[in-house]
């Protein structure tokens, strides 16, 4: 399939009515590192600390880690906002 549109919201737009695709969902416990496209982990928020600014900690629960890249995960605004378009999509 030939994506048309250049903003993300159209491509996923185009992907679900071109493929047909019913009950989209955006969760982070089936997703997969947009680098290395490995699927990602549930870890617990005091294993990373470290890793990610204290804002970040303080205001989210759950973290997904890639074991391959390393990479933090958490459902941030960009990801509330798609899952806003989804429940839009899906209704």
């Amino acid at each position: 399939m030939f994506v048309n549109s250049q903003k993300e919201i159209e491509q996923l737009r185009e992907i679900i009515k071109n493929f047909d695709i019913k009950n989209v969902k955006i969760d982070g416990n089936i997703a997969r590192c947009p680098k290395c496209n490995l699927k990602t982990q549930s870890i617990s928020k005091h294993k990373i600390i470290e890793k990610i600014p204290n804002k970040i900690f303080e205001n989210n629960e759950k973290f997904w880690e890639c074991k391959f890249c390393e990479k933090i995960f958490w459902e941030g605004t960009h990801i509330k906002n798609l899952q806003k378009i989804v429940e839009e999509i899906n209704g």
